[in-house]
C-alpha cells in the first residue's frame, strides 16, 4: 500500500467507525428485500441443495446484516464468514453473532487492511460475495487489489459474485422492480453525487468522502471482465438492473466469475 492509497483508506476506514453505530442500528434493512439479492448476489445458496456444505464469505460485511440473513435461510451451509475495513463493524458483528455462535454454520470474522479480505485462509470459499460496497471504491488500484485477495481466498471453481453501480448507456431498460410499500427503488440519482463519481479506471485517494460521496461509475462492463479475466477469472456474466434504495445510481450492475 503506497502513501496515497493509505490515505484514501485511512479516511474511509475513519469513516465507517465513526458510522458503525448507526450502522449497527439500521444497517441497509431494506436491501434484503430486493428481489435479486437471494436469487442473483447469493446464487440462491439457501435453497439450491448444490450449496449444502459450502464455505462462505462477505466482503465487507458492515455490522453483519447479510451474515444474519444467511444464518437465518441457510443453515446448511458449513461456514459463513466476512471481512470489513472497519474494526469497530467486525466487533458489532461479533456482537449481533453472538447469540448463533453454538450453531452451525461456523463464522470467522476479519478485518481488511483496505485492498485485502484481511487474514482469511487461501483456497477456502466456494463463494465471497458482495453489495454496496465495491461501487464506494473510487480508487481503482484499491479494487483491483481486492480482487485479486477475492481470488486468492476462493476455491478453484469457486464463486466471485458482486454489485457495483452501473451508469453506462442501456441496449434496452431493465424492469422495474414489483412496487413495494415504504421501499424508494426507482429515482433520478442525486446530481451532486453523480458528478463526485470517479471513471473505472481513476485513483481517487484525493477523495474527501465516502459511502455514495465518492462513487466510482462502471460505464463499460468489459472495463471490469477485463480486469477480472486479469486476475484469473472466468465464465464472467452480468446484468443490469434498476438501482435498489440508492441516489448515487440510477442502475446496479451484477457480475459472476470463477476463479479458474
Amino acid at each position: 500500500m503506497n502513501d496515497e492509497q493509505k490515505k484514501y483508506r485511512d479516511m474511509q476506514r475513519k469513516y465507517y467507525d465513526e458510522q458503525s453505530e448507526n450502522m449497527l442500528k439500521f444497517n441497509h434493512g431494506g436491501h434484503c428485500k430486493n428481489p435479486d439479492y437471494a436469487t442473483t448476489l447469493l446464487q440462491s445458496c439457501h435453497d439450491d441443495i448444490s450449496w449444502k456444505d459450502a464455505k462462505i464469505f462477505e466482503f465487507g460485511c458492515g455490522c453483519g446484516r447479510n451474515i444474519l440473513w444467511l444464518l437465518d435461510h441457510a443453515r446448511w451451509c458449513q461456514e459463513i464468514s466476512g471481512c470489513d475495513i472497519s474494526a469497530n463493524n467486525i466487533a458489532n458483528t461479533r456482537e449481533l453473532l453472538e447469540p448463533e455462535s453454538l450453531n452451525p454454520p461456523h463464522t470467522e470474522l476479519y478485518v481488511s487492511s483496505g485492498m485485502d479480505c484481511g487474514s482469511a485462509p487461501s483456497n477456502h470459499y466456494d463463494m465471497v460475495f458482495s453489495t454496496i460496497v465495491l461501487q464506494h471504491i473510487c480508487v481503482h488500484s484499491i479494487r483491483y487489489s481486492i480482487m485479486e485477495d477475492v481470488h486468492r481466498i476462493l476455491v478453484p471453481g469457486g464463486l466471485f459474485s458482486f454489485q457495483m453501480g452501473f451508469d453506462g448507456e442501456l441496449e434496452s431498460t431493465p424492469p422495474p422492480y414489483p412496487s413495494r410499500v415504504g421501499l424508494v427503488h426507482t429515482h433520478e440519482p442525486c446530481g451532486v453525487k453523480v458528478d463526485a463519481q470517479a471513471l473505472y479506471h481513476e485513483d481517487n485517494t484525493d477523495a474527501i468522502a465516502t459511502n455514495s460521496s465518492a462513487d466510482v461509475r462502471i460505464t463499460d462492463p468489459q472495463e471490469v471482465i477485463a480486469d477480472l479475466e486479469k486476475i484469473g477469472f472466468k465464465d464472467v456474466t452480468h446484468k443490469i438492473t434498476n438501482a435498489w434504495q440508492d441516489d448515487a445510481h440510477r442502475y446496479w450492475i451484477w457480475f459472476q466469475a470463477r476463479r479458474a
